[in-house]
């Protein structure tokens, strides 16, 4: 005769969990949302999950068909889990749900899903890819910092994509490319990501905010070349593998520190709408040789270029210049 050990209990108002202890499988059955585990004791400690203290032999996590929600801290810190099998309807994954999984490799985001919350995935350092479906248009901050084995992104989404910031900060994505009509990259969304070489975004509108991709040392390449309307300051500072940047859009001005330090930028795609280049904006960037220009050499004589920038004054600039990347052009290292 064999037995099989298990553990039951409750996990929200209509949802249950069973961790079988012989597959370390940890199952999620019922329907609505897991709970947020968020309250305190009378200690101010946060209560946690009944199956918490059983983490270390939770190793595969099933959630079935019928739950529509992943509560807060509902998982954080399985350090020996390393899947999860999610079905479509899942709509929000809460804070922290899984920050400090550090052996999750792998979480298959499903149709369905709107937003991913604060710090949802922070740390999961074995997490390699994520793909996002349509529905998807909300990344929190810090959702997926310091996913180092992160390689590769892809925003499937025709509307409207939110990063908010550190969303990817420190991880280690390569590569990454939008298709979608809006995209915000706030404060330092993709800060420190070191593996990241190629920024593609050939259509739809970018609004890329202050240091979203600052200290992205590896950085070669960066074809924003849909509507980008928005660039603020420090956003490609201490790039400092970074050769090319095609910008196209509806900017008035380069901030100041934009370009700061980018100390292998020699090929520039300024947009005929920028009026303005602000102190310092391409400060330290001394190898800049060819600046194309997408108005005419009356409108480059109307352009303010303040101090700081004289690398812009020493290069040999092409007037009346549109943008001829597509999608399969690639500078690499």
């Amino acid at each position: 005769m064999s037995y099989t050990l298990t553990k039951s209990g409750k996990c929200g108002e209509e949802a249950f969990y069973e961790l079988e202890f012989t597959t370390k499988t940890l199952t999620i059955k019922g329907s609505g949302a897991i709970f947020d585990y968020i309250k305190t004791d009378e200690n101010h400690r946060r209560i946690k999950p009944d199956y918490y203290c059983f983490r270390k032999n939770i190793k595969h996590i099933v959630i079935e068909k019928g739950i529509t929600r992943i509560g807060a801290y509902a998982f954080e810190d399985c350090f020996n889990l390393v899947d999860v099998k999610a079905p479509e309807g899942i709509d929000v994954i809460g804070k922290h749900a899984f920050s400090n999984c550090t052996a999750l490799k792998s979480y298959e985001f499903k149709e369905g899903l709107k937003g991913v919350e604060r710090c949802a995935f922070y740390g999961c350092r074995s997490l390699k890819e994520a793909e996002f479906p349509e529905s998807m248009y909300i990344i929190e901050a810090h959702a997926f910092e310091k996913c180092s084995a992160l390689s590769y992104l892809c925003f499937k989404r025709k509307g409207v994509v939110i990063l908010h910031p550190y969303a990817f900060a420190q991880s280690g994505v390569k590569a990454l490319r939008f298709e979608s009509e809006t995209v915000d990259i706030e404060d330092f969304a993709f800060f420190n990501c070191t593996s990241l070489k190629h920024v593609y975004a050939y259509k739809g509108e970018y609004s890329v905010y202050c240091g979203a991709f600052s200290g992205c040392k590896n950085l070669v390449s960066v074809y924003l070349n849909g509507n980008l309307s928005r660039l603020e300051s420090s956003a490609f500072e201490n790039c400092t593998k970074l050769k090319l940047a095609s910008l196209r859009g509806t900017i008035k001005a380069i901030d100041s520190r934009t370009f700061a330090n980018c100390k292998k930028l020699h090929v520039l795609w300024i947009p005929e709408t920028v009026e303005r280049v602000t102190a310092g904006a391409f400060e330290n960037c001394n190898k800049i040789e060819n600046v194309n220009f997408g108005a005419g050499r009356e409108e480059w004589k109307k352009l303010d270029i303040e101090e700081g920038n004289d690398c812009l004054n020493r290069a040999t600039v092409y007037y009346d210049f549109k943008v001829l990347f597509d999608e399969n052009t690639i500078i690499d290292d």
